[in-house]
């Protein structure tokens, strides 16, 4: 075992964000690297610890998985990330598909906020942060994934 510890948040995300399939090709291929290592210690231990991960996701999506990425996936499908992040800021149309604003997550002064319609997701030039609109909600209300999660299931 590894001296990192695994939260149930991490484990929630990871589980939300993968397909059982790709969970056990990853862990099959972290087997694999740590052989092709053997002199490396950080990098073995880097491994060990994701291969821990993966294998904790595992058993949460072979429990529960398919209720749980279906909401996740249920979530974002129906925010729009444009409309809920322009609740805390204004974003101003500056592209076909991208939008820019001044960022809620830090003091900003010029527009460093993007949000791309397309992609569903967001950056911040400025603090340098991005992802998806679960993201958002975990920098904006300093949250885990579990909490955004919650947080967004009572907006749809």
């Amino acid at each position: 075992m590894t001296t990192k510890t695994i939260t149930r948040e991490v484990v929630l995300y990871t589980a939300s964000q993968h397909t059982k399939l790709e969970l056990e090709r990853d862990i099959a291929w972290a087997k694999g690297a740590i052989e092709r290592f053997p002199n490396d210690i950080k990098t073995q231990n880097a491994l060990r610890h994701r291969i821990e991960l993966y294998e904790a996701s595992l058993a949460y999506a072979k429990n529960n998985g398919p209720k749980f990425t279906f909401r996740a996936d249920t979530i974002k499908a129906k925010i729009e990330l444009t409309a809920y992040i322009g609740r805390f800021t204004t974003l101003y149309r500056s592209g076909l598909n991208k939008y820019n604003g001044l960022c809620p997550l830090h003091n900003d002064t010029r527009p460093s906020l993007f949000v791309y319609t397309e992609r569903q997701d967001w950056y911040c030039f400025g603090c340098l942060r991005g992802g998806d609109i679960f993201n958002f909600v975990q920098f904006y209300h300093d949250v885990g994934f579990y909490d955004a999660l919650k947080i967004l299931s009572s907006e749809v």
